[in-house]
């Protein structure tokens, strides 16, 4: 392992993240994960940049057939907002898309807990209960 790699659950912003989008019409699945293409690594890059990840993550999804749609993760008082996908998968598919896209960590939802996972070595943490992070569109 990294000597200077901070780990997912030693980064505060990541524990207190809320989320934003449209509920699905049939409700939240039993397991899904949310996951993003922006700043890769933990490390912050250009709007133009972040877009064009994004861009290409949506494109991935399509081709591999998973059922998503956009909800974008952030701080609290929304000062840092990124934008992002709830994929219908379990973890494994979730760890997959994390690491493809060089993300630190990934959200896992199972049965209504939302989990943090570290994308280096797949530990999770519990961070609350879904409903409780979740704040709409």
């Amino acid at each position: 392992m990294n000597e200077s790699y901070l780990a997912a659950d030693e980064r505060p912003a990541f524990l207190q993240a809320v989320f934003h989008g449209v509920k699905p019409i049939a409700g939240w699945p039993e397991k899904f994960v949310i996951v993003t293409a922006c700043n890769p690594l933990g490390e912050i890059v250009d709007a133009e940049r972040n877009e064009s990840l994004d861009h290409e993550l949506s494109a991935f999804l399509e081709v591999k057939g998973l059922v998503y749609c956009r909800m974008t993760g952030g701080s609290p008082d929304g000062s840092h907002r990124e934008p992002g996908y709830l994929v219908k998968c379990d973890g494994e598919v979730g760890l997959e898309l994390g690491r493809r896209f060089e993300q630190v960590a990934i959200y896992g939802v199972v049965d209504g807990e939302l989990y943090l996972v570290d994308c280096q070595d797949g530990k999770k943490t519990f961070v609350a209960e879904w409903d409780s992070r979740y704040q709409g569109t």
